[in-house]
């Protein structure tokens, strides 16, 4: 195949039937499947930014004592959209997602429950964003504030022979009232996806009792 008729379409069906055989997805792999040189195939992704994602992977290989016996780096595909809507790291799909009114919540943990939710924040680079950036947008977390069970809230646990630890946690949401806020942020235009639970939007207030502490003491 000459690069100049390569398109969009055969590079997606490409990757799709190299899924299907179980082979890297790695460019110069692809580029041997297409019949064209590796370095036009990158400069073909790179035109085309919107519409094919790539990354750097590390493939390591471990020595039969159980060590580290080489890394070796090979860029591969990480993902092919015929519409640049549809691509989740596009300029498109984050405005059309931001349209969408999305607030993101995280749960505030202790032993492996939840005690309460709360607005989910980024943590300071180089941490890896808990956001997306189309998720908490200022006039859509302005809205969240106004929520009623919306409130800064002390958690308190005990853990047996009287000791016990409180903190404060500002934007949070008790579980009590989980349900709720919920449908108050919905009637205010507000969709929510959950950090923990697959980040799906709660389309549907949710039942989550059995994932809620009991026996603690939640102050308000």
């Amino acid at each position: 195949m000459k690069i100049t008729d390569l398109t969009i379409e055969k590079v997606l069906e490409t990757v799709n039937l190299m899924k299907q055989l179980h082979i890297s997805c790695s460019i110069v792999e692809m580029a041997k499947e297409l019949g064209v040189k590796r370095t036009e195939l990158m400069q073909f992704i790179n035109e085309h930014p919107k519409n094919i994602n790539w990354d750097v992977a590390t493939f390591r290989k471990y020595s039969t004592g159980g060590r580290i016996a080489s890394d070796k780096k090979v860029a591969v595909i990480t993902g092919v959209f015929l519409d640049p809507h549809d691509n989740p790291l596009s300029e498109e799909y984050a405005n059309d997602r931001k349209g969408e009114h999305w607030i993101r919540l995280t749960g505030i943990w202790d032993s492996g429950w939840i005690y309460g939710f709360m607005l989910a924040t980024n943590p300071k680079p180089p941490a890896i964003p808990v956001t997306n950036s189309w998720e908490n947008q200022p006039e859509d977390i302005e809205k969240f504030l106004k929520i009623s069970k919306v409130a800064t809230h002390q958690f308190s646990w005990g853990y047996g022979m009287g000791s016990h630890y409180s903190q404060n946690f500002e934007n949070s949401i008790v579980c009590d009232d989980f349900n709720e806020a919920i449908e108050e942020g919905h009637k205010m235009g507000l969709r929510f996806c959950f950090t923990g639970y697959g980040s799906k939007e709660i389309n549907k207030l949710l039942d989550m009792d059995e994932h809620f502490a009991s026996g603690f003491s939640i102050v308000k």
